[in-house]
């Protein structure tokens, strides 16, 4: 135990949460959760119940401080998930605690999520500054840009026309024909991968021209090679950044689920942000794009394999591979029927996603194009679709009792509360989960009500989902945090010695342990 007062909770904090410098070794002990476990039980069992909660609200207020004050400090929150680990586990396992700390346990939990969050948020902040030279621009195949489409070879035609029409209506008049707008078509299919900066919103930017003088010719800046920088970023790139993090996270022995967690949510980050930028964008809607991108992706799923992570969190890539795969088998379609077995096995596309696939695709020069009816058929799935979807909301608004739950709008609130929380609109880490602001208190509401939210909630979601066109890489996969937080690799329990190592002790010297 470690005896103090009232008057030595500031320095206690000071010296174990707000000055503390993280370690950096693989002998990293959680000291701040012995010292702040060792108080608690001194104030427990040996003082009083008030002086147990203003330790608590003191450690919780300075850990949350601490954390928010340098969210981009992946190490620092690193090291608080442990300790924060640590301590929670203390106070669930210890008798008289886990009881007198109830409402400090839940404090403890929403506080590791949030720095979960953090670790997340953080390392998505980096890799969207490589993810599409990474995973879409980065060429893993040789001669790759040297593929021609159908519709550029068309465009260059009808612009040959105009560039004839225009010589005769001056011959040194600015061009103003769509030619001068094409860039190369041996480089079309790497346009993208050329300019740095480009961003998923943009769906058919036009490429800048150099002036062109008598002694230079005109070349688009798309033809421009990449710079050293630009050559190096690949989805080793993004790999790196992964193994960064995982090495942190293992140094400070943070629990096996949260690490496992943390890295499936980044990985389904980078799946859906790939998936949507594909689909945003025309110039990407092609086989050989396709066949690209799922090369790169293969790096990641070795990441995941060499480093002995678990083969689950390869699903997070499930609905890109099944989009890769839609775009390299689309021109082979050869009969309704084959369409239909192909359609079965594409299962996470919904009719939206499908139809901007069949409708956006970019053909190759001399590869066979889509069967009328096939396209006929998806246009019309994709229609029935949305005016099911629309239907239903109708109905469910007529059908609906005016309750209180009808009149507040659970996802409006969730958005409200994670705007106000710093985490915008993304949804819980646990999941959907309606909350009501402070006019309707939750005690007037009756289970059945809140039951009638939930459900309206969920069939929100599933209504958007069937209508997107793009997935939602800023949701929070569900998760909980472990029951048995001293848990490891194959069920061994980690066993934690609370002890204040004397150099801990030395500063705080007016303090003495029992």
């Amino acid at each position: 135990m470690f005896v103090f007062s009232s008057k030595d909770i500031k320095h206690i904090i000071d010296i174990t949460v707000t000055n503390m410098e993280p370690g950096r070794s693989r002998a990293h002990r959680p000291i701040p959760a012995y010292v702040l476990f060792l108080a608690a039980r001194f104030a427990h069992y040996f003082s009083s119940a008030e002086l147990l909660e203003e330790l608590m609200e003191a450690a919780y207020t300075a850990i949350h401080s601490v954390t928010k004050s340098k969210p981009e400090d992946m190490t620092l929150t690193a090291y608080w998930i442990s300790n924060t680990s640590v301590l929670l586990h203390f106070l669930r396992k210890d008798p008289g605690l886990s009881v007198a700390t109830e409402c400090d346990q839940l404090k403890i939990e929403a506080l590791l999520l949030d720095m979960i969050q953090m670790v997340v948020i953080d390392a998505e902040r980096r890799m969207e500054r490589v993810l599409e030279q990474a995973m879409l621009d980065h060429d893993t195949i040789q001669g790759m840009d040297e593929v021609k489409f159908q519709s550029d070879w068309a465009f260059l035609w009808r612009g040959s026309i105009s560039k004839g029409s225009n010589k005769n209506n001056g011959g040194n008049n600015a061009r103003k024909s769509t030619s001068s707008l094409s860039p190369n078509p041996g480089t079309s299919a790497t346009f993208n991968g050329s300019t740095a900066g480009s961003t998923s919103n943009s769906t058919s930017p036009s490429p800048r021209l150099l002036t062109r003088t008598s002694s230079q010719p005109l070349i688009p800046l798309a033809n421009r090679p990449p710079s050293p920088r630009q050559r190096r970023i690949s989805p080793r790139t993004l790999t790196t950044m992964l193994s960064s993090l995982l090495f942190v996270m293992q140094t400070y022995d943070i629990h096996p689920d949260i690490i496992n967690y943390v890295i499936a949510q980044l990985l389904n980050y980078i799946s859906c942000e790939v998936f949507n930028r594909m689909m945003s964008s025309k110039k990407l809607l092609s086989r050989s794009k396709a066949l690209q991108t799922r090369l790169n992706l293969s790096i990641l799923e070795d990441w995941i394999r060499v480093n002995h992570m678990p083969a689950k969190l390869m699903d997070q890539f499930a609905p890109l591979i099944q989009l890769l795969q839609l775009l390299q088998v689309l021109s082979l379609q050869e009969d309704f029927a084959t369409w239909i077995e192909t359609l079965k096995k594409l299962e996470l596309l919904n009719p939206t996603q499908v139809k901007r696939v069949v409708t956006g695709y970019r053909f190759e020069v001399n590869e066979p194009r889509l069967n009328d009816e096939i396209t006929q058929y998806v246009l019309q799935v994709a229609s029935d679709t949305e005016k099911m979807v629309r239907r239903q909301m109708m109905d469910r608004k007529r059908e609906r009792p005016l309750t209180m739950m009808s009149i507040v709008d659970p996802a409006t609130i969730n958005n409200r509360k994670s705007t106000e929380d710093g985490t915008k609109s993304r949804t819980s880490l646990s999941g959907p989960s309606p909350m009501t602001p402070a006019a309707f208190s939750p005690a007037l509401l009756t289970e059945a009500e809140k039951a009638r939210a939930k459900q309206r909630q969920r069939e929100q979601e599933e209504e958007a989902t069937l209508l997107s066109q793009t997935r939602n890489s800023k949701a929070w996969l569900p998760f909980t945090i472990p029951e048995n937080l001293a848990e490891r690799e194959d069920g061994v329990e980690r066993v934690f010695v609370p002890l204040i190592p004397e150099e801990m002790m030395s500063l705080l010297d007016t303090y003495s342990s029992i």
